[in-house]
């Protein structure tokens, strides 16, 4: 190579450079492909779309007012055997710690601190109540009960310096205050659909469908609902309805990418 070959490269690979043919350029336009590529996968993702709010009922709950040694209270198998011998009640009916634990742990979600979550409670008594998500329930049952009284006798709660009520009675049936396109599911061990939480919302997301969980807050029965589209089974084993609350949540909190 004589010493006259080296002056006419140089030119030519600043000219390649000028026309953006250059090795730099290439790399970097491949990376702006690829991030572009990348980006268009995620906005076109379904699940990432459509981040709507899941909806919980909690079917069945034992909230029931009585009179007892002339206190209102809400009866507690544990706490009124005496009274509900003498009422001939039958104690393993009348359980709002399966309630209680219900809502600690849906409110407890990061699905509900991430503004993802409605939340209502229907009792034994055909009472149906809305939980504002922002609720601090009390971690205790004995004051939990007795916010339960006040709720039932009041019909509304209000926290300090809010215009909305954080526990509210309302009109039944639940069916007027679901949004649009809702899939009501029923949780239920005793059915045949056995599906993992997490493959059933993403079914229910790329249809862009809402969703309404019905969790039963009782020791034992079934939930029976006319107005539900299916019964869903999401365990081989049979689980506490707070374990069932949670592992919906957390089903959700992975497919919306909630940490």
């Amino acid at each position: 190579m004589s010493a006259d070959d080296v002056p006419k490269k140089r030119k030519t690979a600043e000219k390649d450079e000028e026309n953006g043919i250059g090795k730099n350029s290439l790399s970097d336009t491949n990376k702006e492909s690829e991030s572009q590529d990348c980006l268009d996968s995620v906005v076109q993702d379904p699940v990432v779309k459509s981040r709507g709010k899941v909806t919980f009922l909690l079917e069945n709950a034992s909230l029931e007012l009585a009179k007892v040694d002339r206190n209102w209270e809400i009866l507690n198998g544990d706490e009124h055997q005496r009274y509900m011998k003498r009422k001939n009640l039958n104690p393993a009916d009348y359980r709002p710690d399966i309630v209680h634990q219900c809502v600690l742990s849906l409110l407890d979600s990061p699905l509900n601190k991430a503004e993802c979550l409605d939340l209502y409670i229907h009792t034994t008594n055909n009472v149906l109540i809305k939980v504002n998500p922002k609720t601090r329930i009390p971690r205790t049952l004995s004051r939990f009960c007795g916010l339960m009284v006040q709720l039932l006798q009041d019909l509304k709660i209000f926290g300090h310096g809010l215009s909305k009520p954080l526990l509210q009675v309302i009109r039944n049936p639940i069916t007027d205050h679901l949004p649009e396109r809702c899939w009501k599911t029923v949780c239920s061990y005793n059915c045949e659909n056995l599906m993992s939480p997490q493959l059933h919302a993403q079914e229910l997301l790329k249809k862009e469908m809402n969703i309404l969980y019905v969790i039963g807050a009782m020791a034992h029965g079934k939930v029976a609902l006319d107005w539900a589209d299916e019964e869903l089974k999401i365990s081989s084993f049979p689980l506490s309805a707070s374990v069932v609350c949670h592992r919906i949540c957390s089903a959700y909190e992975t497919l919306y990418d909630i940490l």
